[in-house]
């Protein structure tokens, strides 16, 4: 009558309680989120502006740079940005990135070229893992990251071409 006549029906024993483990990303993406905040000077009533891929965006003069969770063996977080977007691959272009990557620490920029164009962007970036970073680490990243694409940026477009995140004063993107 019954498939397991004679033979015991499994039981669950009572004391065993098996735990769900939180993502490690989730926890690391709440981290990160909360040491934006951290030095950012943001409260809990304050919006932190969150992307649909986890990316924050923070505005420093005519620069746009993100913090972004690179999800890899170990996980780090990167600070980047957009020096410049659409401007065009040359060769005195990437010398002046050379030059630039000679006299900064900490950080690099380089260039992307864009699908099937003969534009790109010029990116700056640095990259901290994230499970040792603390506020300090972060705040200096993004010092680092902001201020190099802020003080760049403008005099990249004026020899180069392309654009930058914002006009300097001006609220909104070009």
């Amino acid at each position: 009558m019954y498939a397991n006549k004679g033979r015991r029906q499994p039981t669950v024993a009572a004391s065993r309680v098996i735990a769900v483990q939180p993502d490690p990303l989730d926890t690391y993406r709440a981290y990160v989120e909360a040491l934006a905040r951290e030095i950012l000077h943001l409260d809990a009533t304050d919006d932190l502006t969150v992307e649909a891929n986890g990316d924050i965006p923070i505005r420093l003069g005519s620069a746009l740079y993100r913090i972004s969770l690179l999800v890899q063996d170990p996980p780090l977080v990167r600070v980047w940005a957009r020096i410049l977007d659409a401007v065009s691959h040359s060769a005195d272009l990437l010398e002046e990135i050379n030059d630039l990557n000679r006299n900064i620490v900490s950080a690099r920029v380089f260039f992307v070229r864009d699908d099937d164009a003969p534009t790109g962007r010029v990116i700056a970036a640095t990259e901290i893992p994230a499970a040792t970073m603390d506020a300090g680490d972060l705040a200096y990243a993004c010092s680092i990251v902001a201020s190099l694409a802020d003080w760049v940026d403008t005099v990249l477009m004026i020899r180069f071409g392309g654009r930058t995140a914002f006009t300097e004063g001006d609220g909104s993107t070009e």
